[in-house]
C-alpha cells in the first residue's frame, strides 16, 4: 500500500492541475469587457431597399480597447468579391453606422462586410447579403376594368399580401411609364374603383397599376386599356386609303392594300370591329389589283 502512494498522489495532482487549466481557461474566454485587440463588428440587416438602391448597416460591438479611427463597408455583385467600399475616419465607439449605395441592378444580389479600424487593425464582420427591389411587393393581379353603366366603370385588382396601397393612373397617349406619369385614378389600400365620365367610343384610356409599401413601389405592374387604341385620326388615314387606292394605277393600288391588310392586323389585339372591315377590304382591294395587273390593266 506504501508503493502505492506516491502514483495515488501524483493522480491527484494532476486531476488538480487539470481541473484548475480549464477554469481559468473558461475565464480567459468570457472576459470580452476586457477584450484588447482589433475592433469586432457585426452587419445588420440592409434597409431602405428599393429597385436600384440600399441602406448597408455596420455596427461596431467591441472597439477592442482603442478608439476606433475608420469604419466603413465593402460590397459586391458576388460572394467574398467586394469590387466597392466606402469608409469614414474619426473617433468612434460601439454602434451602429449607415451608407446608401445607389445604381444596383433590380434583383441582383449585394454581398458586403462591415469593417473597423483601431490601433490593433482592422476587424471585418461576416458576410451579408441583399437583392435590390427584394422588400418591395408584386403588382396587382386580376386587373380587369367592368362597365357598369352608360360611362362609369369599375376598376378591380388584387393585392399583394406584401402592399400597402395600389396606385392606378391613367393616360390618354400610351401607358404611364411611372407613379409620376399619367393622371392619378386612385391610391389607397382598396380592391377597387368607380371611374366616370369615360368615352371609351372616341378615346381610348391606358391604365397602369403599381403597388406600394414601405420599401417603396413595385418593379412590375398590371394593366390595362379601355377604348379604341386606332383612333378617330387613324380611321381617318385608313378611309383615305381607300379612297386613294380606288383610282390609282394597280400597282400602287397593291402597295396601298397590304398597307391596309397591315393595319387591320394591327388593330386585332385591340378591336375587331375595326380590324375585320380592314382586312376584308385591304384583302379584296388586293385581289383586283392583282387581276388587273395580270389583264394589262397598268394604264
Amino acid at each position: 500500500m506504501r508503493k502505492l502512494l506516491p502514483i495515488i498522489a501524483l493522480v491527484l495532482i494532476s486531476i488538480l492541475l487539470c481541473s484548475t487549466y480549464v477554469v481559468a481557461t473558461d475565464i480567459v474566454i468570457t472576459a470580452v469587457p476586457n477584450y484588447v485587440g482589433i475592433p469586432i463588428v457585426s452587419c445588420g440587416s440592409a434597409i431602405n431597399i428599393t429597385e436600384s438602391s440600399a441602406v448597408l448597416v455596420g455596427n461596431i460591438l467591441h472597439t477592442g480597447g482603442a478608439n476606433v479611427t475608420m469604419r466603413g463597408l465593402k460590397w459586391g455583385y458576388s460572394t467574398g468579391n467586394y469590387t466597392w467600399s466606402w469608409n469614414e475616419t474619426g473617433n468612434f465607439g460601439v454602434g451602429a453606422f449607415y451608407h446608401e449605395i445607389t445604381g444596383l441592378t433590380p434583383g441582383l444580389q449585394i454581398s458586403w462586410r462591415a469593417f473597423a479600424e483601431n490601433v490593433y487593425g482592422q476587424g471585418n464582420s461576416t458576410e451579408c447579403s441583399v437583392a435590390a427591389g427584394s422588400g418591395l411587393p408584386s403588382a396587382p393581379t386580376n386587373f380587369a376594368i367592368t362597365q357598369i353603366g352608360y360611362n362609369s366603370y369599375n376598376i378591380s385588382w388584387t393585392m399583394d399580401i406584401a402592399a400597402h396601397a395600389i396606385i392606378v393612373r391613367v393616360s390618354e397617349i400610351e401607358y404611364p411609364e411611372s407613379v409620376t406619369e399619367g393622371i392619378l385614378v386612385y391610391s389607397g389600400n382598396s380592391t377597387w374603383v368607380i371611374v366616370t365620365g369615360l368615352d371609351p367610343n372616341m378615346t381610348t384610356y391606358y391604365y397602369r397599376a403599381w403597388s406600394e409599401n414601405d420599401y417603396g413601389y413595385s418593379l412590375d405592374y398590371a394593366e390595362a386599356i379601355l377604348g379604341n387604341p386606332l383612333g378617330i385620326s387613324q380611321l381617318i388615314f385608313a378611309l383615305g386609303l381607300f379612297g386613294f387606292a380606288l383610282w390609282k394605277r394597280d400597282w400602287i393600288r397593291t402597295i396601298l392594300s397590304l398597307c391596309v391588310i397591315m393595319w387591320g392586323t394591327f388593330a386585332m389585339p385591340y378591336d375587331m370591329k375595326i380590324a375585320a372591315p380592314l382586312i376584308a377590304v385591304g384583302t379584296i382591294l388586293f385581289v383586283i389589283s392583282i387581276l388587273d395587273i395580270r389583264k394589262g390593266g397598268d394604264k
